[in-house]
């Protein structure tokens, strides 16, 4: 029986859309509560989570119109 590998998101390939969620302090909370001074980014964590977005399901409707001459009432075939 082959080994599982285990699902891993180093290595997803580049042509897949990626939204970036910034989660960050209000504001009033990028104080420090000890001396009031304003707090500083020293550093990030970035998690990625890979999400399916389920195909979407429409219904094509093709109308196609029927032409005539009001001149000589001949029917022109309608465009293919």
């Amino acid at each position: 029986m082959p080994e599982k590998k285990e699902a891993t998101l180093d290595k997803l390939p580049e042509n897949i859309k990626t939204v970036v969620v910034e989660h960050t302090l209000p504001e009033e909370e990028k104080v420090c509560p000890n001396c009031n001074e304003q707090l500083e980014v020293i550093g990030k964590e970035v998690k990625k989570t890979l999400k399916i977005k389920p195909a979407e399901v429409i219904i094509q409707e093709d109308v196609y119109y029927t032409y005539a001459c009001k001149n000589c009432e001949k029917t022109v075939l309608r465009p293919q």
